[in-house]
């Protein structure tokens, strides 16, 4: 059996990195004893290979994904959010663009935990509905883009509300918690890990209004932290992207008067024994802090997993969606310092009972996320049929 995985993989984002090895995780356990052949169309095809343990060709080489594609009985289009141009027009054609060669050659397609939306422009909707309306199936990580896939002509039989990839993963053990506790801070300081990114880029928004956002996110931080004796540490889960705002939001918090620090990073980290990962070192680390502040979407993911008390920048509606689901705080990135702050302390007058059910609703996104392996394998087998 053979199948062609579409993404932005191999770009060196945690979170996107974390739904490749959940979403080969799943197939590999739905395929059993069966031979089971993935290519991965990535940014870094070697490093994709490597990580992943799969065949990997350069994405943007046309011969390359067409020759993978023709070997293939099923091309799975995901995960993660593909299919929206709040970022640029170029991205969701790309994908779509992938998935329009598969149909041409027979292949059949899925759509694998796909947060879809918004496509704001009506030149773009016209060719997504195009593209997507023949998709032999499709898993959504949310109700809106249930919505949005009928909205665009996918007939509803087809369309199941499914998970995040990332979140089949298993959260990391305690060993390995406590490994990467140790290397964070103090036992006595609580720790406050804030996964950042800076809200608005792809809006055109300046640094000005950024800086308005990172001021009023950072002086709620640095009280929270003061009030409760924590040292604030911040993870910029994609370097290339939020490394130097990052930084910034690090030096803004300590300017306040609070403990912090950002961390770098390291793709061989390892803790407890358990091998380094793409994305394990980064869920290991946010599982060792005692409250996290989440902008970023697989920021969010991750402290569920581990029963974390989190609260939610939501820049993006799928952020917010998240937070829903989850049932933790959420915020604008207009919000004041004050209800920031007041977001935090709510999670953190309640933590216990706020872990618990991020547990208990994980490990429900968990069953449903394995469940997608499944689906995406049988409609693969029927293919060779």
């Amino acid at each position: 059996m053979r199948i062609v995985v579409s993404g932005y993989y191999g770009f060196g984002n945690a979170g996107d990195e974390a739904v490749l090895q959940g979403l080969l995780a799943s197939l590999r356990e739905a395929a059993g004893d069966e031979a089971l052949h993935v290519t991965v169309l990535s940014g870094d095809p070697a490093a994709t290979a490597a990580q992943h343990g799969v065949e990997a060709v350069p994405r943007q080489h046309a011969g390359a994904v067409r020759g993978a594609l023709r070997r293939a009985d099923l091309l799975i289009s995901g995960g993660g959010g593909l299919l929206q141009d709040r970022t640029s027009a170029r991205s969701p054609l790309y994908y779509l663009g992938v998935i329009a060669m598969a149909r041409a050659l027979r292949v059949p397609v899925y759509l694998y935990g796909q947060g879809v939306g918004p496509i704001r422009r009506p030149w773009l909707q016209r060719v997504a509905a195009m593209c997507l309306k023949s998709v032999a199936g499709a898993g959504v990580r949310d109700e809106a883009s249930a919505r949005r896939l009928l909205e665009l002509g996918v007939p509803r039989e087809r369309i199941a509300v499914t998970a995040d990839a990332a979140f089949a993963l298993a959260p990391p053990g305690a060993a390995a918690r406590e490994a990467a506790r140790n290397r964070l801070g103090p036992a006595d300081r609580r720790l406050i890990g804030v996964v950042w990114r800076s809200p608005w880029v792809e809006e055109g928004i300046g640094e000005s209004g950024r800086h308005t956002v990172r001021r009023g996110v950072a002086e709620a931080v640095a009280r929270f932290a003061q009030a409760h004796g924590g040292s604030v540490v911040v993870f910029p889960f994609h370097p290339e992207m939020d490394e130097e705002d990052a930084v910034r939001f690090a030096g803004e918090v300590a300017a306040e008067g609070a403990d912090a620090v950002r961390w770098p990073g390291d793709a061989a980290m390892s803790f407890a024994g358990e091998p380094a990962a793409p994305a394990g070192p980064w869920m290991t680390l946010l599982a060792a802090v005692d409250v996290a502040l989440c902008v970023r979407f697989h920021g969010l993911v991750f402290a569920a997993m581990a029963g974390v008390p989190a609260v939610a920048l939501a820049y993006d509606p799928k952020v917010r969606h998240l937070a829903e689901d989850l049932g933790v705080p959420w915020f604008a990135p207009g919000a004041g310092p004050e209800a920031i702050r007041e977001a935090l302390e709510q999670v953190w007058a309640e933590r216990e009972a706020v872990s618990r059910k991020l547990s208990a609703r994980a490990a429900e996104l968990r069953t449903r996320a394995r469940a997608e392996g499944k689906r995406a394998i049988e409609l693969a087998r029927k293919a060779r049929c």
